[in-house]
């Protein structure tokens, strides 16, 4: 299937959140799991997803687990090796968003990818 060429025309989502899930306390397990792999530096993003999302069966849970990971990283307090060339890593990532070179949905879609 082509790629379209145009984006489709604004329209309410078919289904609501509370179609998808009605307590965010669901997730409790998922964001600790998010919480304990943010804790290490991982080299690569394989590494990463691996870790994140081995539990997970929907894509709900996927997403879930991708944004925790990405909310719980606290940029004012990461030391980041501003002279190794890892632009391509999840923490090159993450530098280049607190340099300002980079972005937390670029960041969000690659792990998702």
């Amino acid at each position: 299937m082509p790629y379209p060429a145009q984006p489709p025309s604004p329209s309410p989502p078919l289904i609501s959140k509370m179609d998808i899930y009605h307590d965010p306390n669901v997730f409790a397990e998922l964001d600790q799991i998010a919480i304990n792999v943010a804790r290490e530096d991982q080299k690569t993003f394989t590494d990463l997803v691996r870790l994140l999302i081995g539990s997970c069966i929907t894509d709900v849970e996927k997403a879930r687990a991708i944004f925790r990971w990405i909310t719980v990283k606290n940029l004012n307090t990461i030391k980041f090796d501003d002279d190794a060339d890892n632009s391509d890593t999840p923490m090159g990532i993450l530098r280049g968003i607190k340099h300002g070179t980079e972005s937390y949905h670029v960041l969000f879609k690659r792990l998702c990818r």
